[in-house]
């Protein structure tokens, strides 16, 4: 099941996919998605779309401490999400 970090804001298609023991990959947002699947008991993988992370929409307030490359998802040890989103767009 794909499930859109940015069209849902809530986790309940994952529950869902949990419920019935299908595997989910989230998509889109990957410095977002890639956090969202270490919180689903099945993470089929992560989808990286070009020119589709918040940094590349111009979306946030400072660079991302969250790196996504073909090793996978690193991030900065810090509380939260590592994103700061520019609400002034």
């Amino acid at each position: 099941m794909q499930v859109d970090v940015a069209a849902q804001v809530d986790r309940s298609g994952a529950k869902l996919a949990a419920t019935f023991d299908v595997p989910v990959a989230p998509h889109l947002l990957p410095e977002l998605s890639g956090q969202l699947a270490l919180c689903v008991p099945l993470a089929g993988m992560v989808e990286d779309i070009d020119r589709a992370s918040p940094d590349e929409l111009g979306a946030l307030a400072r660079p991302s401490e969250v790196r996504v490359d073909a090793r996978g998802a690193r991030a900065d040890t810090a509380p939260g999400n590592g994103l700061v989103f520019d609400l002034s767009c």
